[in-house]
Order: C-alpha cells, then structure tokens, then sequence
C-alpha cells in the first residue's frame, strides 16, 4: 500500500509542472512592467499634458535642437519664433524639452487646482507652527 500512494504523489506532482514552468516568466514580466514600461508611460503622459498647457510665449526646444518662442497655436502646429522675423511651423510632438522658465510656467497652470488645496494645508500649518512657538516663547 505504501508503494501505490508514492507512486500516485508522483503522477500528481509531474502535471503541476508545466503551470509552474509560466509563473516565473509571469513574474518576470510583471516586473518589468512595473519597473520599465510603466514609468514610461507616465513620463509621456506627463509630457503631452504639459504640451497640452503650453500658450503663446513660451520658449520651448524641439527634437532638432532648435530653440525658440511660441508665437501661434493651430490644430497640430506651433507657429516658432527663432530670430527676429524668422518664424516656423513645427508639429506639437517635435518639442522634446522646455526651457527652464517655461516649463515653470507650464507647471504653474497645470498645478492651479491643487495649488488651491495646498495653499489651505499651508496655511493650517502656518498656524500650527506659529502657536507652537508662541507657546514656546512664552515657556
């Protein structure tokens, strides 16, 4: 009897196999998701919603290198300031960076609903913090 339920332990445990063969690459793949496919995603995202933001005025660097102002928004188009009188038309998508204070800028109006938020929280920690050193002061 003993050699039957050995026998039968044996057969189970040799159809488990070809499932558990897939979890590791399941688990491989779940990590690379997370790990590189996903940050990816947000960075894009993030991106077309700050192309999105931009207006007229702001100095932004195309894939090309070239740099310049934000004269005209069309359909799918900047209409680029470059030098003065020198104006062209690049596809939104060929904007890879913004300089530095236009992408302060961009923030800025991206941020305003939660900068509403924030300035309440801001200010309840202001207080906390200044009757807390009153209360210190006077100690």
């Amino acid at each position: 009897m003993f050699f039957i339920t050995a026998a039968y332990a044996d057969g189970a445990a040799a159809s488990a196999s070809p499932f558990m063969q897939f979890v590791p690459l399941v688990l491989i793949g779940a990590v690379m998701y997370f790990l590189m496919f996903r940050p990816e995603q947000k960075k894009r995202k993030e991106h077309e919603r700050k192309i999105a933001a931009l207006a007229p005025g702001a100095e932004v660097i195309t894939n090309g290198g070239i740099v310049g102002t934000i004269s005209k928004i069309e359909n799918d188009m900047f209409v680029l300031d470059i030098a003065k009188g020198v104006s062209i038309r690049i596809i939104k998508s060929a904007v890879t960076r913004f300089v530095e204070s236009t992408e302060k800028k961009v923030m800025q109006q991206i941020s305003k609903k939660s900068a509403a938020t924030n300035t309440e929280t801001a200010k309840n920690a202001a207080v906390k913090t200044t009757k807390t050193r009153t209360t210190e002061k006077e100690s």
